[in-house]
């Protein structure tokens, strides 16, 4: 029996296009973006800072070597955070599972989009978990990341549905046992969840 729902965070409940903030930048910097974005992707500087290894000084350091942007952090900050857009059909469907079933979000994330969502998107924390990967220095698909979030929730992978868009990730939950699907749109999402799986169980 299904207790918990546990949704990863960036391109399921919020979407984000790193393209607005390379516009807003062009218009400061000369930007090469393909190198930005492969710097974000792909960097080492970019994965040890969601894992929370790295502080965000340092991290604007390897920005500024690797780009040798004419900003201050905050500016760059400012700039690069405003990429999110709520993705309404998935965002209403878990806030109406709130009280039906525990729900958790768990995120690949750094420091500044976590401060940034706070602010701008805040009840993406008003579940009943939320595990940010900088803020435990764990990654998906670190099987520990997937238990210590099962931990917070209180229920055992067998109990718990998760969505995720990257196979990977998906993989790593459906081997801890968990049922897991891997969003690609709302529609193939919820064909998915109510006519192939859960008819029964996830009322709405």
């Amino acid at each position: 029996m299904i207790r918990a729902i546990v949704f990863d965070l960036g391109r399921v409940l919020i979407d984000f296009d790193f393209n607005i903030a390379i516009e807003r930048l062009k218009k400061r910097a000369p930007v090469n973006p393909i190198k930005l974005l492969t710097f974000f992707s792909a960097h080492s500087p970019a994965v040890d800072f969601d894992r929370g290894v790295l502080g965000e000084r340092e991290f604007f350091s390897a920005i500024q070597k690797e780009m040798n942007l004419p900003l201050s952090m905050e500016e760059f900050i400012v700039l690069w955070n405003e990429i999110f857009t709520e993705k309404k059909a998935m965002a209403d469907w878990a806030k109406s599972l709130k009280g039906k079933y525990k729900i958790g979000i768990l995120s690949n994330t750094n420091p500044w989009h976590l401060q940034h969502l706070k602010k701008k998107h805040g009840w993406v924390f008003e579940f009943d978990a939320f595990v940010g990967s900088c803020e435990v220095q764990m990654m998906k698909p670190n099987p520990r990341i997937y238990r210590h979030i099962l931990e917070k929730l209180g229920v055992a992978p067998e109990e718990t549905f998760y969505v995720d868009d990257i196979a990977e990730n998906v993989a790593a939950a459906k081997n801890l046992g968990m049922d897991a699907v891997q969003f690609k749109d709302e529609a193939s999402f919820f064909i998915e969840v109510y006519l192939k799986r859960y008819v029964l169980s996830f009322q709405v």
